[in-house]
């Protein structure tokens, strides 16, 4: 990756995610940003498990992210969620952890860490990544 905010972002939140995994099998996504000042912060839920589907509770996460964004709150955020994907020379679908990055200079992109269930997620496994339309950042021309 060539931002080092992702690079920051995804140490954030692979080891919450893997945890996750280990423990309950799943995760209901959850995120992660870097302040004005540097700072790493987990973004989270309040309350207990949700109600919601993933897709709703991602577009919470993208109207909180746009919202704080519009006001300059933090240069990059991170959205893990727990999808299955292709995974590039595959046929089949697999299980994989998502994160969306984005950061305030209109510079987004999608990280794939795919998992077998059951199995803990490894670091050694491959990443794999494809870059996005930023959905948080408003004043971003499309495409970028």
């Amino acid at each position: 990756m060539n931002n080092p905010d992702f690079d920051e972002l995804l140490s954030a939140v692979i080891p919450i995610a893997q945890a996750m995994l280990k423990d309950l099998g799943a995760f209901i996504p959850f995120g992660a940003f870097i302040t004005r000042d540097g700072e790493v912060q987990l973004a989270g839920g309040e309350g207990g498990p949700s109600h919601l589907d993933t897709e709703e509770i991602v577009e919470m996460y993208l109207e909180a992210y746009r919202e704080a964004a519009a006001v300059d709150d933090f240069t990059t955020t991170a959205l893990c969620v727990d999808v299955r994907v292709h995974v590039p020379g595959k046929q089949e679908k697999t299980d994989a952890i998502q994160i969306m990055l984005e950061h305030s200079g209109c510079e987004s992109l999608n990280a794939f860490m795919p998992y077998e269930k059951g199995n803990r997620p490894s670091n050694s496994r491959p990443f794999f990544s494809a870059k996005h339309s930023p959905a948080r950042c408003e004043q971003c021309p499309p495409g970028v």
